[in-house]
């Protein structure tokens, strides 16, 4: 058995004393071959299983031989076999880290540099490629045919992806462009590798015998594990992400863990969320909200729930409150009147608001400059607030993983750090560099914005979360099985949202927690933007979304056969193999019939579907929304876009948001256009949105809950319509039956909506009030109906009257000093005379 070699020591062999080339590089022997395997080989294996993940990549010198053992000793050892590619994806993960952490510039020879951004040659994915032909570009003057080198390997792959982008599922013949990649990284020829539209069909062909000759050997995660629960953490060092994969079957709902933030800022309201605000605020602040210059809906600091600047709101728990800070003016809910004490939100402010006074910093004098607008503008405080955490939590914080450091290729955040080093007075306690790190970090780990819209209240935050000793919590999948529900607290509970079985890895969506309407270059471009890895998920591999068609439109060309059937209906998304950097064109959609070579740019599918969009947005304002909307999709689905697109889930999400709150109307019991025979009109709109979010987001998400709990007040009315019907009367058996579903849809609705505590759907007294009024109208019908009698035969109809039933009536009105405050027009007031003036109304 022979020694193990220290990294220095592997150095030595590979480079020798200057660097120069030796001849088992690109020309090696069978006997410096045998040489190399029987110094080598073990210390091979070990860095294949991880052995040195957690400790090699900490130092430059070391990380470069942890790569060689990986990346280039295998090629040698394993020569002629798939077994010298099999490690090739773990070397270039552990080639990023060297990237990432600036490595490779602290290497001396040009050699050691070359061989440290090797793996990004060797691999299959065309990005990497692209990285590959920039990393050598340094070397094209001094040493071109290095540079000629990676610009070959480049070709040849751009070549392959050309050739290999399109195939049909081995098990329905589907066209797809997913491939089995252990087979594409073991070597076997482009015919040999199998292509699957989905993931259970690729289970299926291997259980069917894929299995004995895939072409690579299964490959061992790197770095450490941990049994936690009904599900095992691992962390993948290289990559620098941590995934949970489930020990057990799991049910939905099924508590996996809870994180506790180590850091939260506020994101800024989008449009969109400025638009559904507006809907909800009283005529006198729409109408100045609509001819301010200046924005008046933010954020508030402390709570993260979204408010109009300046605005004065009143509870019984708080008292009189501002929307903006009394001392810096920044955008918090603020207590004004000397009986009550300061807020939570003041508390969570001070101490970086006690920073922005002494420097000076007052929202007046940013919104004089102007930089209030930099939609970026919060990552400021985040990195303000990441400087002032306390030692233990910052170190935390600082391991998490920083995926691509250069993050203000997209975003304008060189600003954050002179705004913190400078303007707050932070440079003795955070350099440059680490000011950098931290916003590095951040973009690499935040959870969000969580955008969450409801009747009453939205809350927009960014959250870092630990998932272990380093890492994210969890794996991103565009059609996610697991769901983060934040609680007031913002600690994340992770729970599944639909059954797991043993084995399969946990996953949630990290760009768009309640967001699901975005279409696969959208996704795409937001990773991009957001510096995360390419999305590997089913859905983001297949040109049909894993048989969504999310992002199908109808082809142009239109053919028919011979008998007059179309042949031709949908282009899909498939990667543009002259696509080199960038957003643009990323994707070209092409149709996947034989009829025709029908083909469109990426821009020209933006702008389409942006068009539809901006129809959808002018129909939701509009007072006759409900059937405006209506149109759009008639006019649309099928004809332009595939039905179940992306922009018409979009345009049902709206109708039933249209439906809810007509359903759900806080003023229901004195309006005359309210009626209990809404279900005539509303059901088939939320059983149609419920099957589609079904399927782009399976299980027991938050929309999955508001969906819900309109859907089982209309079987309410529904079933209060049927009991009176003298000719289709339900049996008591059958009345039993509807109403164990109704009250068993009414208690999972209830827990989801509760489960995400921080976007507080409905005022638990308000929900409570709004299930009460329709238990007492079905109950009034089942009385007048079925008889009195029915009331105490029934189980289910007890039940209702026990848990739900008002002898008195249920009164859904604002109260009159609620509906008076929220008519105050306090934008521009002093704290003075708005408590003269709430005091006079007399609401304080």
């Amino acid at each position: 058995m022979t020694s193990e070699s220290s990294p220095e020591e592997i150095l030595a062999f590979w480079f020798g004393p200057h660097g120069e080339e030796r001849p088992f590089w690109f020309s090696s022997t069978p006997s410096w071959d045998a040489k190399i395997r029987q110094r080598f080989l073990q210390q091979h294996e070990k860095a294949a299983s991880g052995v040195y993940a957690a400790t090699w990549t900490l130092e430059p010198r070391s990380t470069l031989a942890l790569i060689l053992l990986l990346d280039q000793v295998p090629r040698n050892i394993f020569r002629g076999s798939a077994r010298q590619y099999a490690t090739g994806a773990e070397a270039l993960e552990v080639a990023k880290i060297a990237l990432a952490r600036g490595f490779v510039n602290d290497l001396k020879l040009d050699a050691e540099k070359k061989f440290c951004i090797m793996p990004f040659c060797h691999s299959e994915m065309l990005e990497d490629q692209d990285q590959a032909v920039e990393l050598f570009k340094v070397f094209k003057k001094s040493q071109p045919g290095w540079y000629e080198y990676a610009k070959g390997y480049h070709e040849i792959i751009r070549s392959k992806i050309t050739v290999t982008v399109l195939g049909q599922c081995i098990v329905c013949e589907e066209v797809t462009t997913l491939r089995c990649q252990s087979c594409l990284k073991g070597g076997k020829e482009a015919d040999e590798i199998p292509f699957y539209c989905s993931r259970d069909h690729q289970s299926k062909h291997w259980k069917a015998g894929h299995k004995a000759n895939c072409g690579q050997l299964p490959k061992k995660p790197l770095g450490w594990k941990l049994e936690h629960g009904p599900c095992t953490l691992s962390q993948n060092v290289p990559e620098g992400i941590s995934y949970f994969v489930a020990t057990e079957d799991l049910e939905p709902g099924h508590v996996l863990f809870q994180r506790k933030p180590l850091l939260a800022f506020p994101a800024i309201p989008s449009p969109q969320d400025f638009n559904n605000f507006l809907e909800k605020m009283p005529p006198s602040v729409k109408t100045k909200m609509l001819n301010s210059e200046d924005r008046l809906v933010w954020t508030c600091v402390g709570c993260y729930e979204v408010l109009v600047y300046g605005e004065v709101t009143q509870t019984i728990a708080t008292g009189l409150m501002v929307n903006k800070c009394v001392q810096c003016g920044w955008p918090l809910h603020s207590n004004i009147h000397p009986k009550y004490g300061p807020t939570k939100c003041q508390a969570v402010h001070e101490e970086e608001c006690k920073i922005l006074m002494e420097r000076g910093l007052t929202w007046e004098t940013l919104q004089k400059e102007k930089l209030y607008r930099d939609p970026e503008f919060y990552y400021h405080l985040g990195l303000l607030r990441a400087v002032m955490l306390p030692p233990q939590l910052k170190e935390e914080l600082m391991n998490l993983p920083v995926f691509i450091p250069a993050y203000f290729r997209f975003f304008n955040l060189k600003l954050a750090i002179p705004f913190v080093r400078e303007r707050c007075g932070m440079g003795d306690k955070v350099g440059e560099e680490e000011a950098q790190k931290i916003l590095e970090v951040l973009f690499g780990n935040i959870l969000g914005p969580p955008i969450q819209h409801s009747t009453s209240k939205n809350k927009l935050a960014f959250i870092v979360y630990a998932g272990g000793p380093t890492g994210r919590v969890m794996t991103h999948d565009c059609t996610p099985n697991c769901y983060p529900y934040i609680g007031k607290d913002l600690t994340a509970t992770f729970k599944t949202i639909r059954k797991v079985a043993a084995g399969e890895l946990l996953t949630i969506n990290y760009i768009m927690i309640s967001n699901h309407c975005k279409t696969v270059d959208e996704r795409l471009t937001l990773f991009t933007q957001l510096l995360l890895p390419p999305c590997r998920c089913a859905r983001c591999q297949s040109s049909t979304e894993d048989g969504t068609y999310f992002s199908a439109i109808k082809c142009p060309a239109d053919k028919k056969t011979g008998d007059g059937k179309r042949e031709c209906q949908y282009l899909l998304p498939m990667p543009n193999p002259n696509h080199t950097q960038g957003f643009k064109d990323i994707f070209i959609w092409k149709c996947a019939c034989t009829a025709c070579t029908g083909a469109t740019r990426q821009s020209a599918v933006e702008q389409l579907v942006s068009t539809i969009k901006e129809k959808i947005q002018t129909a939701t304002r509009s007072p006759n929304a409900y059937d405006e909307l209506k149109s759009i999709v008639a006019r649309n689905s099928g004809r332009t876009v595939h039905p179940d697109h992306a922009v018409i889930l979009y345009a049902l999400l709206n109708i039933a948001a249209t439906a809810f709150r007509h359903i759900t109307n806080v003023q229901a019991n004195k309006d005359p256009a309210f009626s209990f025979n809404l279900h005539k009109k509303y059901m088939t709109d939320f059983n149609i949105v419920l099957e589609k979010m079904q399927v782009i987001q399976p299980g027991r998400s938050d929309h999955y809950g508001l969906l819900l709990f309109g859907q089982t007040l209309l079987r309410m009315s529904e079933l209060a319509e049927n009991v009176l019907e003298s000719q289709s009367k339900p049996s008591l058996e059958d009345l039993d039956t509807k109403l164990t579903l109704i009250l068993s849809a009414l208690k999972e609705s209830w827990t989801i909506i509760n489960a995400n505590q921080i976007a507080e759907p409905y005022d638990t007294a308000r929900e409570s009030r709004l299930r009460k009024f329709y238990a007492n109208h079905l109950i009034s019908s089942i009385r007048k109906g079925m008889g009195e009698d029915c009331l105490d035969k029934v189980s289910s109809v007890k039940k209702l009257k026990e848990k739900y039933f008002s002898e008195v009536p249920v009164n859904l009105d604002m109260s009159e000093k609620e509906l008076e405050y929220r008519e105050l027009l306090v934008i521009d007031e002093t704290v003075p005379n708005l408590i003269k003036k709430m005091e006079e109304h007399g609401i304080v």
